[in-house]
């Protein structure tokens, strides 16, 4: 099996440069597939996996700036009111890298919990904000027809996502090198 190998480059500046700019680039390729997709109500809002797969290996406040940054590219996307999906998002992102920090592995059966579950409070949030709360009438079939498939088309091709966001974290990632050193208490055992 081939190993991914990280690049070769001495200044961590530039590394933290080609990483972001990396994951901008990454994003605005989503927001482009997003916004040039088929005019049906029903398209995958891939900004959402994206932006928990990168929190997946940041630190919280980076994690937080990346959900923000994420969100308000979807509120350009959907024409939603600005700063509604840049909210939640950046909430969803700190949360999810604070359980990757504490109490979840790094590893695709983790990044798939943690991003269903945000794609699902996030279409439960939109449903309540939008529909729900009004008192439109049969608002469960929106639901169910609408909803329901968007998020299972977002989670099925954001599972893609984890191994392009787990790539660019490799190859631009700070190297860190753990090493393990045995204490000598001072007593030889022979």
């Amino acid at each position: 099996m081939r190993t991914i190998r990280p690049l070769k480059i001495r200044s961590d500046k530039l590394r933290f440069f080609l990483k972001w700019s990396t994951y901008v680039l990454i994003a605005a390729v989503l927001y482009v597939f997003i916004t040039t997709s088929a005019k049906t109500p029903i398209k995958p809002l891939l900004l959402i996996p994206f932006a928990v797969c990168v929190s997946m290996n940041e630190s919280e406040f980076a994690s937080s700036m990346w959900g923000l940054f994420c969100g308000f590219l979807l509120d350009s996307a959907c024409g939603k009111v600005f700063g509604y999906n840049a909210f939640v998002i950046m909430v969803l992102c700190m949360f999810s890298s604070l359980l990757f920090l504490y109490l979840i592995r790094r590893n695709f059966f983790g990044f798939f919990i943690i991003s269903a579950a945000a794609i699902f409070l996030h279409a439960v949030l939109d449903y309540f904000f939008y529909y729900a709360i009004w008192g439109y009438e049969n608002v469960g079939l929106l639901f169910w027809r609408t909803y329901i498939p968007q998020m299972l088309w977002t989670l099925a091709c954001g599972a893609l996502l984890y191994f392009v966001g787990k790539y660019v974290s490799i190859k631009f990632g700070t190297q860190i090198k753990i090493l393990v050193e045995e204490k000598n208490d001072g007593s030889s055992e022979e």
